[in-house]
């Protein structure tokens, strides 16, 4: 183990330890409410973009997956830390009008902002980390959370995005 290496490590074994109590520790936060979709207001904004992705901190290969989505396309990007061995993978599609619609009406700006940035312990012990991002005029709200506990305040947003997630890439 070389000197970069040990010192990655104990970086990441003293930040498991300190975070051991995410797990543990009971998550606080709004509870999901029928307001909690744009779909109950009698009006839905429409957002410029809506973005996903996941994350592993230590891995090899394709580590980052982002997600975005607006009126006109879909655009997935697989991103590594190492181009020359992983080269950025893309796949662009045009975004059906009732995808886009359909998005509108689950996401909620408003739920995004109440939440923290970071929900639990997003890529504590190389769990992996899943994010929603929502951006309406100059405001843009993203939220990290760990990708089994989910994030329920958007629980159908995040259903669909990896929903589109799978069928823009089926080999992921």
């Amino acid at each position: 183990m070389n000197q970069i290496q040990w010192v990655k490590y104990t970086v990441l074994s003293l930040t498991m330890l300190a975070l051991s109590s995410c797990a543990a520790a009971p998550q606080s936060g709004p509870e999901p409410s029928p307001s909690a979709t744009a779909s109950s207001s009698p009006s839905v904004v429409t957002l410029q973009e809506i973005a996903y992705g996941k994350s592993f901190g230590f891995c090899v290969g394709y580590c980052e997956h982002h997600l975005s989505i607006t009126a006109e396309r879909m655009r997935l990007e697989h991103t590594s830390r190492d181009p020359k061995a992983y080269p950025e993978k893309v796949i662009e599609k045009p975004t059906p009008a009732e995808t886009w619609q359909k998005l509108n009406r689950l996401a909620s700006l408003k739920t995004l902002q109440e939440l923290p940035e970071r929900v639990g312990c997003p890529d504590c012990a190389d769990g992996g980390a899943e994010w929603i991002e929502l951006q309406q005029d100059e405001i843009s709200k993203r939220v990290t959370f760990e990708p089994p506990a989910g994030l329920p305040q958007q629980a159908e947003l995040l259903e669909e995005l990896r929903k589109l997630y799978g069928e823009l890439d089926p080999a992921e």
